[in-house]
């Protein structure tokens, strides 16, 4: 049986996914991915450099790097496998002042953004698990000069791991005796993977947060929230509307920024139901208990592979909506979003037999008032210009065009503006000759 966006139903899935709340174009996209773009990878390798130098990450203007430049170098040239596909890569000129005599493992770069970590930074480690007698050290790179140390639940997490005390981070240039640099146990992308090793890495912390935690009182639906994470509220509208959606469908609302993470590890894995927004929060359905049901509210039509990845790796139940509107594309880390009640949102609540959000937030005022901030924040993030990258443009156009058409027939009241959203529209020549014509219509003049 196919629902009418042509997706089969999750029971007929090779993964047990329900695309059925996505628009169309979406939703097959991201099933042909996820049933033919991930794979398992069993053979990871690490090899070993001899007098080799670790550099910190440098940022160059015009670089296609998400994060930038530093690793390993070896006879002056970057080691390739030390890099992060698309986001890490090459080397830059610089001088070694210090010298160790030790044998010492190559982490990567230790970015301080949740999702990032969690996708990124920790990928290495499985060596650590497998062979941590062998060496003298785990090395991280952060950005030249910068601040080096971990702290808040970055530090919890290599606590719990147990390689905290090995840890250096580096944000100067070293040569070392040996540098040993283990293959990514995930990689995040089009034709990524992940391997059992990774998903190791995880239970282990995923355990020990569970036995420090046993014993606190268990959530038996949670929606993760971003409403009071300042960052969110600056970028992300209809968050307010979320909450109390969910919340009316009886969702304890959790806030993760006010908990450790060992309690958020806790709280998903003693979860029946556990829903959020796409994005990092999303990510932490990696410590999620293999088979667990989750929700994932989208925030935009371009594809997030490494939260994907995750479906496939934990063989979540997961149900995917389309519950935002696209205006202007946004960048996929930066947007801004659009949240809202869409016609994928009802239909996942008449699925699950949900009550909508209060009328409120289903009125042409809420929604005026989110799109009048959405509009400004745009401007100011790109000016006049489409905030996309390259990249997406050519290979999902047909789901951004998709999502805006929808998001038109939906906002058409605004768009064509026949209601205002933003004071300057009072002020402009189509509202004062739309103006102009209802009132001559109305006195008789025109017809």
């Amino acid at each position: 049986m196919e629902t009418d966006n042509g997706v089969n139903n999750m029971e007929e899935n090779k993964s047990h996914i329900d695309y059925s709340c996505m628009r169309p174009k979406k939703a097959i996209t991201l099933k042909n991915y996820i049933e033919n773009g991930i794979h398992e990878k069993t053979d990871l390798q690490s090899r070993s450099y001899e007098n080799a130098d670790i550099i910190p990450l440098k940022r160059f203007s015009g670089d296609k790097q998400l994060f930038g430049r530093g690793g390993v170098i070896v006879e002056g040239k970057f080691a390739e496998d030390s890099g992060i596909p698309n986001k890490v890569d090459g080397s830059y000129e610089y001088n070694v002042s210090e010298i160790r005599r030790e044998t010492v493992v190559y982490c990567g770069y230790l970015v301080k953004q949740w999702g990032h970590f969690l996708v990124d930074a920790i990928t290495r480690l499985w060596y650590f698990l497998e062979n941590y007698t062998s060496v003298d050290r785990y090395v991280f790179i952060s950005e030249d000069n910068g601040n080096t140390q971990p702290t808040g639940n970055y530090k919890k997490f290599f606590e719990l791991l147990g390689v905290y005390d090995k840890l250096e981070i580096l944000n100067h240039p070293v040569r070392f005796e040996k540098v040993i640099v283990p293959e990514c146990a995930l990689v995040g992308k089009l034709d990524g993977y992940y391997s059992a090793q990774y998903r190791n890495i995880l239970d282990i912390v995923a355990d020990r947060s569970m036995e420090l935690c046993a014993g606190m009182k268990t959530k038996k639906k949670i929606f993760l929230s971003r409403s009071r994470f300042k960052k969110a509220t600056d970028s992300e509208f209809g968050l307010d509307m979320l909450d109390d959606y969910f919340s009316r469908n009886g969702y304890e609302l959790l806030y993760p920024e006010q908990f450790s993470i060992a309690e958020l590890i806790y709280f998903i894995r003693t979860s029946e139901m556990c829903a959020t927004v796409s994005g990092s929060l999303a990510l932490n359905f990696l410590f999620a208990q293999n088979g667990q049901s989750v929700t994932v509210v989208e925030r935009q039509s371009l594809p997030h592979y490494s939260q994907n990845i995750i479906d496939v790796m934990r063989d979540l139940r997961t149900t995917y909506i389309d519950g935002y509107y696209t205006i202007y594309p946004g960048t996929a880390g930066g947007g801004p979003f659009l949240f809202g009640y869409t016609k994928q949102f009802a239909h996942y609540s008449e699925l699950y037999g949900n009550v909508p959000p209060q009328d409120v937030y289903l009125s042409d005022a809420y929604l005026g008032k989110c799109l009048r901030r959405f509009m400004k924040v745009y401007r100011s993030f790109y000016g006049y210009k489409w905030g996309i990258e390259d990249w997406a443009v050519s290979l999902f156009a047909e789901a951004v065009y998709e999502s805006y058409a929808d998001s038109c027939s939906e906002l058409d009241v605004f768009f064509s503006e026949k209601k205002i959203f933003e004071p300057r529209q009072f002020f402009s020549i189509r509202f004062a000759k739309q103006t102009a014509k209802k009132l001559l219509t109305k006195l008789g003049v025109l017809h």
